[in-house]
């Protein structure tokens, strides 16, 4: 599967410079006898300069790197390869790849590849992982070696990647096994905020609706209640904006609701206050929601930016709808994005968002019946929809399912098919290289544990940091209902590597 990887960068802790001669010491930058020459990316890298990128995992195969360009600012050495297949640079996911850069002397009278590219002090460059810079058996040059994002790895239980089911008796031991939820529930509302994973309202095994709420610490593999909701309701959509917690819409034993209740948690964990949030413009249970943040000058999510977008679900009659609403930070009300309504009738759907400002994109996926295998496409810098088929659909159909974007890739696990059945099978789709090339298509990655599959879990799968493991991340499914029991408390999760 291509990956849309562009961009490498390397990071000198001192400044380069070429070793002219390889007659020379050229260890000292302080002494122009010594053969040494400040780094010029104009002379040094361009046109003619040999760029090699190695497939290891394909066994070596060279590919061509043919349109590289090179800047460098004093400090960082950056590398931009072609996104384009037709250079050969269309990456394929888990695979190691080296990138290896001449940068020999390229002034009249030079020794090519004369020592290479040292320091300022004589010492090997590393690059932006700590590698040596020039690597055995190429002088003058300097690699960086690299992988492409590898999708969640799930084997069998007690491996170093797995989906871990959780034991009564092990809940202490956080590598060995994930902690149940405190009580069993499904038709949950969950999102993750500040690194921890909330789980809110449902129903219970015998269809009582709750207004629970409970919060779990990776760190410590551990599930806390927090203050219960103030309306008891399943069927809601949860989403993080600005760091706080936000519960949307639903079904109470009233009916469906229009109400929203905004969590802001303590400086302790499990600690906090619910309020009351704008309500929505209409009452909807079974609807999706998703947030879209603003980029800073990284290119990360810029804090207080959160946009919360709710589209489709069904109204109080039980009439599907294509509603798109959208709260805006700092609003007192929604706003009915009434030139963009949703292009199909989607509800018990998934909607998540990749990328921020302006590559950010929702993706609205599956539904009941004849939906199921359809996505949607959004582009909030624009307000519109791609056009209706254009996204590829899913390899099944699919309802009260999960679904987050996780490292670049779209993951959708679990649900229900046509037929009522609860489903195993997880998918994804690389959601970059699609927009670089829409002719990829959803790929399989292995199913959620047996026996058997998982449905009505709040529509999220959770996106957490160091969720199994120090210095690891994973997604998580908490709660929902399964083949034999009509609400379960087992959690599984899945690590990353």
């Amino acid at each position: 599967m291509p990956r849309s990887l562009t961009t490498v960068t390397f990071t000198f802790s001192e400044p380069p410079y070429i070793c002219t001669n390889p007659a020379l010491t050229c260890d000292d930058a302080s002494n122009p006898a010594s053969g040494l020459r400040a780094f010029d990316a104009a002379l040094d890298f361009g046109p003619g300069k040999a760029v090699d990128l190695i497939d290891v995992t394909g066994g070596g195969t060279s590919l061509t790197a043919a349109g590289a360009t090179a800047t460098w600012d004093g400090t960082t050495f950056v590398v931009t390869l072609p996104a384009n297949a037709a250079t050969g640079l269309a990456l394929q996911a888990a695979n190691s790849y080296k990138l290896v850069i001449n940068t020999c002397g390229s002034n009249l009278g030079e020794s090519p590849c004369a020592n290479g590219v040292v320091d300022n002090l004589g010492g090997a460059l590393g690059d932006s992982l700590g590698n040596a810079a020039t690597e055995v058996g190429t002088v003058g040059q300097f690699a960086l070696t690299f992988s492409t994002a590898n999708p969640v790895q799930i084997t069998s239980a007690n491996t170093t990647a797995s989906w871990l089911t959780p034991a009564q008796n092990l809940c202490t031991q956080p590598a060995l096994a994930i902690c149940p939820l405190p009580t069993a529930r499904r038709d949950v509302g969950a999102a993750s905020v500040g690194g921890k994973f909330y789980v809110t309202g449902g129903q219970d095994a015998v269809g009582t609706i709750v207004s629970t709420s409970q919060v779990y610490n990776p760190a410590t593999n551990q599930w806390l209640n927090t203050s219960s909701l103030r309306t008891a309701r399943y069927a809601h959509a949860a989403v993080e904006a600005n760091g706080k917690l936000y519960v949307i819409g639903g079904a109470a034993s009233a009916g469906t609701l229009s109400s929203v209740e905004v969590f802001t948690p303590g400086a302790t964990l499990g600690t906090g206050s619910w309020a009351s949030g704008p309500s929505l413009p209409a009452v909807r249970r079974y609807a999706a929601a998703a947030v879209v943040y603003q980029a800073d000058a990284s290119g990360n999510p810029l804090p207080g930016t959160g946009t919360i977008y709710v589209a489709g679900g069904v109204d109080g009659s039980g009439t599907a709808q294509k509603t798109l609403y959208r709260l805006s930070p700092g609003a007192s009300s929604w706003v009915t994005v009434t030139t963009a309504p949703l292009p199909n009738y989607h509800t018990k759907f998934t909607l998540s968002v990749s990328g921020v400002g302006s590559t950010a994109r929702l993706w609205a996926v599956g539904g009941p019946g004849v939906l199921g295998d359809i996505v949607d496409m959004f582009d909030p810098n624009t307000s519109t929809w791609a056009a209706v088929g254009s996204a590829p659909t899913l390899p099944a159909q699919r309802s009260l399912h999960g679904a987050a974007v996780y490292d670049g890739y779209l993951y959708v696990a679990g649900g229900l098919d046509t037929l009522g059945a609860v489903r195993s099978e997880v998918y994804y789709l690389d959601v970059a290289g699609y927009l670089a090339n829409p002719g990829l298509t959803w790929q399989t990655a292995p199913a959620l544990p047996s026996p058997e599959g998982r449905a009505a879990f709040g529509g999220q799968l959770a996106v957490l940091d160091s969720a199994l493991s120090p210095n690891r991340t994973g997604i998580m499914i908490a709660g929902g209902r399964t083949a034999s029991s009509a609400a379960t408390s087992v959690v599984v999760a899945a690590e990353h590597n």
